[in-house]
């Protein structure tokens, strides 16, 4: 403890006395002013010491003692400095301290500020205070109103998306209305004692293209999507050349002639079963196209939209040339 006392007091000692061949005499007292502000000052402090200190038999007993008391006067000095109670000192407005520092004058040591320095700033009164606390409340309300402004605008755009994502396409939805049955009608009692609407084959055959036409819609939407824009342009070539062997061959049958499609020889329960199959498959079918639909239209592309309109032009006149 007192070993690293003496290191660090001796940094700073400043002693005055006999310059025979003492450790604080002139030349130590000088050297320890010269070296004091170096950045190894204590390297070459221990080598100076060590140097001194080689032969002790040359500083007698009175010179040890003068070093012994210089040492704890300065301990002392130290401990009292260190236990005193730190001094208040208040806050006040300064301006910026525009002394000039040379970068390459490193031993350059500026003096520190005495309390009357820090006591010449600008004092602010309490009517200035009070304004300066105002203005930082207002501008701490604005600020949580253009936040709040923000966070409402971001609300309002999420419903809007929400609302269109929401959104059916709603002919598709009437075309669905209007071929709408009666799910298992024989558990069904007709009112007032008529007679229950016969289903005729026609309306069964109908259904039956409706289906695979939505069918068709949904397969050709879901495959748009997966082209990429660099292979729209051959798709879109092809696809033309499709149409035009299809209506070849429409045109070769004479037009669109039904055929036998096999519903002329069912009886009223079986049109009525497969009229309710047909139009659970349609239900389904139109949900899995609008739901292809909304994400078609967040990806717009003027290629997609033409090779689509080819394509329907296609599967329409396919779907004529197979129930021909």
């Amino acid at each position: 403890m007192l070993r690293d006392g003496d290191r660090y007091t001796f940094q700073f000692a400043e002693l005055r006395g006999d310059s025979y061949y003492t450790a604080f005499g002139k030349i130590t007292n000088s050297f320890l002013q010269m070296y004091r502000n170096t950045k190894h000052y204590e390297l070459i402090l221990t080598a100076f010491l060590n140097r001194l200190l080689e032969d002790p038999t040359k500083i007698s007993s009175e010179n040890y003692k003068i070093l012994g008391d210089a040492l704890m006067g300065c301990i002392n000095t130290l401990v009292a400095e260190r236990q005193a109670p730190e001094p208040i000192r208040r806050l006040k407005a300064r301006g910026p301290d525009y002394r000039r520092w040379n970068e390459n004058d490193e031993d350059e040591v500026f003096e520190e500020e005495s309390e009357e320095e820090y006591d010449e700033g600008p004092q602010i009164s309490e009517e200035e205070q009070k304004k300066l606390e105002e203005d930082r409340i207002e501008r701490e309300r604005l600020e949580e109103e253009r936040i709040a402004a923000r966070e409402e605008e971001r609300r309002r755009n999420e419903e809007e998306l929400r609302s269109r994502a929401r959104q059916v396409d709603r002919r598709a939805m009437s075309e669905l209305l209007q071929h709408v049955a009666v799910m298992n009608p024989g558990q069904k009692k007709p009112k007032g004692g008529k007679q229950q609407k016969q289903i005729s084959a026609e309306t069964v055959d109908d259904m039956e293209m409706q289906v695979t036409l939505l069918r068709k819609e949904k397969d050709r939407i879901q495959m748009v999507l997966q082209y990429s824009e660099e292979d729209l342009p051959s798709k879109l070539a092809e696809a033309k050349q499709q149409l035009d062997e299809v209506v070849s061959k429409l045109n070769a049958q004479g037009g669109a002639k039904k055929g036998d499609t096999g519903t002329a020889n069912m009886g009223q329960k079986q049109l009525s079963s497969r009229l309710s199959e047909l139009t659970q498959k349609q239900t389904k079918l139109t949900m899995e196209r609008n739901r292809l639909a909304l994400q078609l239209k967040t990806e717009p592309c003027p290629l997609r939209e033409e090779l689509l309109a080819v394509l329907k032009e296609r599967d329409e006149a396919q779907v004529k040339v197979d129930f021909a």
